[in-house]
């Protein structure tokens, strides 16, 4: 769990919470891990893959919406911040 909030950047405890709800609601599937027993694997269960590529789909529709009514020079500007704000979660992985 710690792994997994590290790499979403949230709190441990958050991080909890939310595999707790995912886990309720049988999107994630929980297996002790074979080498160390302290620890759990996580895995998406099948409608936990089909519920996490719909609401894929749904933030890309909705930023291709919003894309498509910028001017060019709109574009460019976000383009820019992508490529800052990419460099920021490497650094930040690291």
């Amino acid at each position: 769990m710690t792994e997994l909030a590290r790499d979403e950047m949230v709190s441990a405890a958050t991080m909890h919470h939310v595999v707790n709800g995912l886990l309720e609601l049988k999107f994630a599937d929980r297996q002790p891990d074979k080498d160390d027993a302290r620890k759990s694997v996580i895995t998406a269960t099948k409608s936990g893959h089909a519920f996490m590529e719909e609401a894929r789909r749904a933030r890309l529709d909705f930023y291709c919406e919003r894309l498509d009514l910028l001017t060019a020079k709109e574009r460019e500007i976000v383009s820019e911040f992508v490529r800052v704000a990419s460099e920021w979660t490497v650094r930040q992985r690291h």
